[in-house]
């Protein structure tokens, strides 16, 4: 993680400087959902370029975890969107592996022979777990962001205290 945070901090810095760059921040729209989208992410191995998908990715299937009387047309469309990128990314990084999740998933699955405590473990486990990640991490960090942050406002002197 430690090789991650020079990353992040730059990420964060430049998503605070866009938004407080106007007078009325949205701080959900412009810190909270894209922070995590673009360091899952990098996480992942998704390139730099990919993250309003990834956000717009988490943010339409994220219902889809509801059960079936939350399934749509759209979420549905971005799974097997999100699934199409995940399925080349594996393809990329299997050739050309480095150091990120996907990377090491892929070496997990060669090394096992495809099999993880008697459980498949090939590419439609990885997409599965990828968007398990991707919407798991940006809906509790979307989530902690703004209600930190709704609390610091509501308690002024805490927020002076950091």
């Amino acid at each position: 993680m430690r090789r991650w945070e020079d990353h992040v901090q730059e990420t964060v810095d430049h998503l605070l400087d866009a938004a407080l760059a106007h007078d009325d921040v949205e701080i959900v729209g412009e810190l909270a959902a894209p922070l995590p989208a673009m360091m899952i992410g990098l996480l992942l191995g998704f390139p730099d370029e990919m993250w309003p998908k990834l956000q717009y990715w988490s943010e339409t299937t994220i219902a889809l975890g509801g059960g079936p009387r939350y399934f749509d047309e759209a979420g549905t469309l971005a799974a097997m969107e999100f699934a199409g990128a995940a399925a080349e990314l594996y393809e990329e990084k299997k050739g050309c592996p480095a150091e990120d999740v996907m990377s090491h998933w892929i070496s997990v699955e060669e090394s096992t022979g495809g099999e993880v405590g008697g459980h498949p473990f090939g590419l439609d486990q990885i997409i599965s777990d990828c968007l398990l990640l991707l919407d798991g991490g940006a809906e509790t960090t979307r989530t902690v962001i703004a209600r930190t942050l709704l609390a610091l406002a509501d308690h002024p002197a805490e927020w002076e205290k950091l």
